[in-house]
């Protein structure tokens, strides 16, 4: 919106006037920013709730213990086999100990992670899961 600035023949009325149509306008300006910032607020806090807590039925995490995960070579072809994966969120190499730990969808089977690495021909994947003493036992390859 455009205001004609007041001139010298002005009266003090009219400027009156006009300084409060600028007012106005600033203020309505104000209350958007001030409403796009709290949706935005509201937004993130929502998106953060998604992977807060172990109650969370929309992901899980997989632990796999890999043979054959000895350099970066072999990491990259790993990386490639799980990217290839639909339902993969996100994924970490633990080198020293030849790990990945593996975030996905909760309608994925951890076994379809272990048949991709193994597709690769030079490397075999096996799940380790908790036991109830907190030992680890992995789980046949496929």
């Amino acid at each position: 919106m455009v205001t004609n600035l007041p001139t010298q023949s002005s009266s003090p009325g009219e400027t009156k006037l006009l300084a409060s149509e600028i007012y106005e306008i600033l203020q309505s300006a104000g209350k958007e920013e001030a409403e796009q910032a709290e949706a935005a607020a509201a937004s993130c806090r929502r998106k953060a709730h998604f992977f807060l807590g172990s109650n969370n039925k929309r992901a899980k995490t997989v632990v796999l213990h890999i043979d054959g995960l000895d350099d970066s070579t072999r990491r990259s072809l790993c990386e490639e086999a799980l990217l290839k994966i639909r339902g993969v969120i996100s994924f970490t190499f633990q080198m020293a100990v030849k790990r990945c730990v593996v975030r996905i969808r909760s309608d994925l089977k951890a076994e379809a992670l272990g048949t991709a690495i193994n597709s690769t021909k030079v490397m075999k994947a096996q799940q380790v899961v908790k036991t109830d003493d907190g030992g680890e036992v992995r789980t046949a390859g496929r």
